[in-house]
Parts: C-alpha cells; structure tokens; sequence
C-alpha cells in the first residue's frame, strides 16, 4: 500500500486465484495436470530429454484464458536446418537471428514415431513464435541451441559396462562347460 505496508486483501486474491489456476485441470491444455504435475514434468524431461518445451496458449476455454502445453522435444525437428534469405538460421528446429536469439521454433505437427503406426504423411512444420514457446535447457557451449541429456556424458562408459558385464557371463558359462575326460 502507499504506507508501505502489504496488501493483505490484494495479496490474498492473488494467491487464491494461484492456488485455483494450479488445481488438477487447470495448468494444461490438455487439463490433464496440476500445477505440481507441470513441475514433475518439467523436471523428468529436462533430466531425460536435456530440454522442456512448453508452448503458452490463452482462450476463453482456458481458467484465466492461459494454460501451458507441454510438447515433447521429439516434435522439434532436429533435422531441419537451413539458412534462410532474410539472415536466420534453422539449427535443429529451433530459428535464430543473427546473434543467435531465438525467433521461431519449427514444431512437427506430428510425432516421429507416429510413421511407424499411423498413414502419416511427409513431415509437416508448423512454425511457431519464440515468444509462445518456453524453451528450458542448461546450455554447455555458448552458442548451444538445443540441450542434451544429463546422462550423454555417461552413455559410452555404462554401454562399455554392460559388454563387460555381458562378456563377464559368457566368460563364466564358457568355463563351467569345460570337462576333461580321462581314459586309461
């Protein structure tokens, strides 16, 4: 307030219309979510996927005409790159200008895996402004445009481990087979 003290009746609308705006239903889209299952989300995909794209929509359908819809990374076509005549660069789906900001992200209207089960015709793009998209990796280099794995680091060494430990079993059943037959 102007004597410099909280808001209380202001605060408490805020945090009531929060508290609502989170309940099951709400938070998503697809109103499938609450606002703790957008967090786990986000947290599993960035852990998994390297990166969480969460595309905003606002409409009268939605509480408070705004919701979040997840999209999975596979929908970023990571193999779409181009140079485009107005200066841009396509870098795996994802738009950048020319001091590498993100304008557009170039989103597949259907998932990848889909071709394997479905009638689904060539690859489609929509392409979609970068300020409709939050985009959450941690980059590693500075011109970094899609996030990686936790995991990418460790994939080489655990493979490697699991043909030792695969030839480690082999080894063992091998020896157990060999017999030695005396005759006399």
């Amino acid at each position: 307030n102007d004597d410099g003290k909280l808001d209380a009746a202001g605060n408490a609308i805020i945090e009531n219309a929060w508290k609502r705006w989170g309940r099951l239903g709400s938070p998503t889209a697809d109103g499938r979510m609450s606002w703790y299952d957008c967090q786990r989300i986000a947290i599993e995909s960035l852990a998994r996927d390297g990166e969480v794209f969460i595309k905003k929509v606002s409409g009268s359908k939605y509480q408070d005409g705004f919701a979040l819809q997840f999209l999975e990374a596979d929908l970023i076509d990571e193999k779409k790159n181009d140079r485009l005549s107005n200066g841009n660069q396509i870098r795996m789906g994802v738009e950048i200008d020319k001091s590498h900001r993100p304008v557009a992200y170039h989103i597949l209207t259907s998932h990848p895996g889909d071709a394997h089960f479905y009638n689904v015709e060539a690859r489609k793009h929509v392409r979609v402004p970068a300020d409709e998209i939050i985009h959450v990796f941690m980059p590693n280099r500075t011109h970094q445009t899609r996030g990686e794995p936790f995991m990418v680091s460790a994939m080489s060494a655990l493979k490697m481990l699991h043909a030792y430990r695969e030839a480690e079993v082999i080894a063992a059943r091998i020896g157990a087979s060999k017999m030695g037959i005396i005759t006399t």
